[in-house]
């Protein structure tokens, strides 16, 4: 079908544009610190169609500069490693990566009887990630595969990419300050990802005879998926209001090739699908102005992680698994509260704090695909460049919370001692069909 090709041709040229380099699960940070329920603009699109109803129109584009610091350090005696073997299959790993996210987003709306009206359109990235691992340089020269560092069993280098591209409609009751949005989506989803793999899952780096044992495994595939956002807001009077969302994530198919090298064997490719869920997302939020300069915005996140139990890679033709990953992850909530200072009629100040718990179970962590728990905190600001023009920046520090795991269920394990920082720097422009500056 012709917009199938259409939305596969813009999720590989946004991908070509160094995307979501850094984070391997959420980066949906669109407005910055103004990015949750509560939002008002282009970008309610994402945070709660319901705020697209409204007389007037708004543009924003928004871009999102991200950079990750993170390290493994695969500890010998949890995972049980011989001494022979020490230096090429445990010790420090690192990662150290930047990019570069954008997302474009519309709306229109007009007045009618006892309604506003509203409609938009966008496309952005909420899920998606990368890292290629540092290699290891003094790894020792008799076992080749060393050189891509000790975490390479569970990652040498992983891509992930899901564009989004929506839709949306919503309408309010002006007398009750009640409004209802829903936006559906399509998502373009690309992945890839290299491993170190032995055929009997083992870490083993020469067999009985004394040949070279360890092995490769190889994925790429891509595919669409359809998701929804449905939310409600409710303005009460000029100085409260309330919202609540909720985000079915897509359920994507990626089809592509498996290929695999096992040590003196022979290549081998497959023609395989992973089936790849994104977690449906419930929001909850509120805008209380507590003075006349001074607004504060508390809300709620709730990601349903937990459908996600394991990645099989399975063979296109009749199912059979060719790879499975444990994950088991969980259910994840996070809790932020933001708030916002207006400096006259021009400029606003934004700050933030923020902790989340994380999807991944110690026993199903891995290197390159896996969070822990998390602490945020931001600071930015917002002029009105003119009386239809407004520029803010923001920068966030997110910091995980450092994790020795001792109990890894994944073969080969990942024992060891996780680490992990990221920072985003996100820029907005929004341009304004009427004198709304400053929301």
């Amino acid at each position: 079908m012709r917009w199938t090709r259409w939305a596969l041709c813009l999720g590989w040229l946004v991908a070509q544009a160094g995307i979501a380099r850094a984070s391997p699960l959420s980066i949906g940070r669109f407005g910055g610190l103004r990015g949750d329920p509560m939002y008002e603009g282009a970008f309610a699109l994402y945070w709660d169609p319901a705020a697209l109803a409204g007389p007037g129109w708004d543009v924003a584009l928004d871009g999102q500069l991200l950079s990750r610091q993170a390290t493994y350090d695969r500890d010998a005696a949890l995972n049980n490693i011989p001494d022979d073997q020490k230096a090429a299959n445990a010790g420090l790993a690192h990662v150290a990566t930047t990019g570069f996210a954008p997302g474009l987003a519309a709306r229109w709306g007009k007045s009618v009887k006892y309604v506003d009206i509203g409609v938009g359109l966008g496309a952005f990235v909420d899920t998606g990630g990368a890292a290629t691992w540092d290699k290891n340089l003094s790894a020792p020269a008799e076992f080749p595969g060393a050189v891509d560092g000790p975490q390479r069993w569970a990652s040498i280098s992983a891509n992930l990419l899901v564009v989004d591209l929506s839709v949306g409609f919503a309408v309010r009751h002006r007398r009750s300050g009640l409004s209802l949005g829903v936006a559906p989506l399509l998502a373009v989803g690309t992945f890839s990802t290299t491993r170190a793999r032995n055929i009997d899952r083992s870490e083993d780096l020469v067999d009985s005879a004394g040949n070279l044992k360890e092995g490769r495994a190889y994925f790429e595939g891509s595919g669409v998926g359809y998701g929804v956002v449905v939310g409600a807001r409710w303005d009460i009077g000029p100085r409260w209001a309330i919202a609540a969302t909720y985000q079915r994530g897509a359920r994507l198919m990626l089809t592509g090739d498996l290929q695999v090298a096992f040590g003196t064997q022979a290549p081998s490719s497959q023609h395989a699908v992973l089936r790849l869920p994104i977690a449906d997302t419930v929001r909850l939020g509120a805008s209380l102005r507590v003075t006349r300069r001074l607004t504060l915005r508390p809300s709620l996140e709730f990601a349903l992680w937990s459908q996600l139990k394991r990645h099989v890679f399975a063979a296109a033709s009749d199912g059979t698994p060719l790879l499975v990953i444990d994950r088991e992850f969980s259910d994840t909530v996070a809790g932020r509260l933001r708030a916002d200072v207006r400096l006259g009629d021009r400029w606003k100040l934004m700050f933030g704090i923020g902790a989340e718990k994380g999807p991944t179970p110690t026993r199903t962590m891995e290197p390159g695909f896996g969070e822990g728990n998390s602490l945020e905190a931001g600071a930015g600001a917002m002029v009105a460049l003119s009386h239809h023009v407004d520029l803010s920046a923001t920068f966030f520090f997110h910091y995980f919370i450092p994790l020795t795991v001792t109990d890894s269920i994944q073969q080969p394990p990942t024992n060891g001692t996780y680490t992990d920082q990221r920072q985003y720097v996100v820029v907005s422009l929004e341009v304004h069909g009427w004198q709304a500056s400053l929301r």
